[in-house]
């Protein structure tokens, strides 16, 4: 059953940059920094000049084919169409977080999803798949071996290093086990089946997590693509050359970030002198050049400048791009139109346009993903009961209980006696000051007492009146648990399972009803769906 939706606008909640927020409301001083805004007329610039611009679609298809060989048949169709040139991408990308990680995984592809279709409804005359970018050469395990269900932590202790799509699903199987405890063996075992059958001890996390997402939204044709893949880095090679030896993308980049600095933006990502790593076996480390010699740190790795040269033309795929160089990348092999990020990637998408430019890569439209917190039917009446609006849940705990006790017309409150307290002292330290000096410093400290006594008052009283509201009280300290758990936005915590069970099988398809192919504001979604 569809969600009830309540839109609430972003500024309102104070969530993103003030470059995010100002790319979004369309402010002059940002347009410098993308090619197009999101919106029909920048779509349609885009699109066209996009078709300027060629990429090797038989490698593409070969990769994506062989990537995808068991996948959906929506998913195989649209590895095909990429063999037309008026067939393009929209792409989001996102680290492999364990069982998908937190919801707003789930959000990017429902997000690509939801534009792709309105952008076939719109330029008939083309066509535009859904594609997940898995960055699978991301070398930082503890930020994906885990997540969270029913405010339970399940890890998967993994010693593996270097890129995380390369590490085999060893030890997962115990982690599965824990899920099955933690939700009930008998409940939704659909979601367990799926589970069980991606992450085999046999497969690589990049492959587990290709099968995973198949199988979640390969019915909605959309495409994986893993990068980490020789034949499609021999295709960067060029900008690769540009970036070792010339140091390119540091130069051009920090030109950028020093305008936005002017404009007192925040930087999100800084460039290094040299944006590879470089990748083999268990290894993913920085290459550095000190003098006239390439070195990659915590390694015994050297090479002059013809050496590593060859060595890149030679094994493309040991050179890893890092988060400056992975949108060049990106839009190097993909025939790529939008690219949909949360409020951070947007915020370093902004620092590449001229880079992008320099290479004569085309630029795509920045699309912020969508954003939902999701309401249960107990929640919803439990904010309705206690006059809690959907905005008032971003309020501090201490706001809300406050706002809960002032709208009861039982606030305590001593503010109009400390202002008659204050009149009256003004007038008898005016009176002590015509009379004896010295005696108005007796006055000033007595009024000091008074105010002391009477605040210390109006705090014990105020204590009692939360005693005598205690019940709604947690009710409502539960209600912000629920939403931010742990302080963090529940979309930036929780995993989909719960709310997958929650909601039913149509869970996916009634947040892609909910959702904008170009979203501008926060979504709040209540499930109204009743209790048989």
């Amino acid at each position: 059953m569809p969600f009830q939706k309540t839109e609430l606008k972003f500024d309102n909640l104070r969530l993103l940059s003030k470059l995010v927020s100002d790319y979004l409301s369309g402010s002059e001083q940002v347009k410098p920094f993308y090619e197009a805004f999101p919106d029909e007329k920048g779509f349609r610039s885009v699109i066209d000049n996009r078709k300027n611009f060629q990429i090797d679609r038989k490698v593409l298809i070969e990769v994506l084919t062989e990537q995808n060989r068991d996948a959906d048949d929506a998913v195989k169709r649209n590895i095909g169409l990429l063999e037309k040139e008026n067939t393009f991408t929209v792409t989001t990308g996102h680290q492999l977080n364990l069982f998908t990680g937190p919801l707003y995984f789930i959000y990017k592809i429902l997000s690509v999803i939801k534009l792709s279709r309105w952008l076939n409804e719109k330029f008939p005359g083309d066509k535009f798949i859904p594609v997940y970018w898995m960055a699978s050469e991301d070398h930082d395990i503890a930020e994906i071996n885990h997540t969270y269900l029913f405010g339970k932590k399940i890890e998967w202790k993994n010693e593996g290093t270097g890129a995380a799509g390369r590490l085999k699903c060893n030890g997962i199987d115990s982690v599965i086990e824990e899920l099955k405890t933690i939700i009930g063996a008998d409940k939704e075992n659909d979601l367990i089946e799926i589970i069980s059958e991606a992450y085999h001890n046999d497969r690589t996390l990049s492959e587990a997590t290709t099968v995973l997402v198949n199988a979640l939204f390969g019915k909605y044709g959309v495409v994986t693509i893993d990068a980490d893949n020789a034949k499609l880095k021999k295709q960067f090679v060029p900008e690769m050359n540009a970036e070792l030896l010339q140091q390119v993308s540091f130069e051009i980049t920090g030109q950028t970030i020093s305008s936005l600095e002017k404009l007192n933006y925040e930087i999100q990502v800084t460039p290094r002198e040299i944006n590879l790593f470089y990748l083999q076996g268990n290894s993913r480390e920085r290459i550095v050049k000190e003098g006239k010699v390439y070195k990659v740190l915590n390694s015994e790795k050297v090479w002059n400048e013809s050496e590593i040269i060859s060595e890149l033309e030679k094994n493309p795929e040991r050179f890893s791009p890092n988060v400056v160089l992975r949108p060049l990348y990106q839009e190097s092999i993909l025939p790529n139109v939008a690219y949909v990020g949360g409020p951070a990637e947007i915020a370093y998408w902004l620092e590449y346009k001229n880079m992008f430019h320099h290479f004569r890569c085309n630029f795509p439209v920045l699309v912020l993903r969508n954003s939902a917190m999701i309401a249960d039917e107990s929640s919803s009446k439990k904010m309705d009961k206690l006059k809690i609006s959907e905005q008032d849940l971003f309020n501090s705990l201490d706001v809300l209980s406050k706002d809960f006790i002032k709208n009861t017309g039982e606030s305590f409150s001593m503010t109009e006696e400390l202002v008659m307290l204050n009149k009256a002292f003004d007038s008898i330290y005016t009176k002590a000051e015509n009379i004896d000096p010295t005696i108005s410093k007796s006055v000033a400290g007595e009024k000091q007492k008074l105010q002391n006594t009477l605040k210390s008052l109006e705090e014990k009283i105020t204590r009692a009146e939360k005693k005598k509201h205690e019940n709604s009280l947690q009710q409502i300290q539960k209600l912000k648990q629920k939403f931010f758990p742990d302080g963090i936005l529940q979309e930036r915590h929780e995993n989909f399972i719960p709310f997958y069970m929650e909601h039913g099988k149509t869970f996916f398809d009634d947040l892609l009803e909910a959702f904008e192919p170009v979203s501008s504001q926060y979504h709040f979604l209540r499930n109204q769906r009743t209790t048989d």
